[in-house]
């Protein structure tokens, strides 16, 4: 079962009735997910609207990741330092 506020999803509960997830938004932008053994994560974005990027994810572990979003790649970085790229390709299957 679902549960819906103001258009958005806010909370998804299973058959027993106990809530499996929480939501939060920002101008109907998801912002916070929280999950019942108490992790809780957020969400910044670079605008709060449907052509917003995530600029930073981090959770209530002291976990955090930053994107930074190029044409044809995104890095993600990690509270350490540590990168992550992932290439993209255009829609024929080629490089862009």
């Amino acid at each position: 079962m679902v549960r819906y506020g103001y258009g958005d999803l806010t909370a998804v509960y299973g058959c027993d009735g106990k809530k499996l997830r929480g939501f939060a938004y920002r101008n109907h932008i998801m912002v916070e997910h929280s999950q019942p053994d108490g992790l809780v994560s957020r969400y910044e974005y670079d605008r709060y609207d449907t052509d917003g990027k995530v600029l930073k994810s981090s959770n209530n572990l002291g976990e955090e990741w930053t994107f930074g979003y190029r044409k044809d790649h995104t890095v993600v970085t990690d509270a350490l330092g540590r990168t992550e790229v992932y290439g993209f390709m255009d829609e024929t299957g080629c490089d862009e």
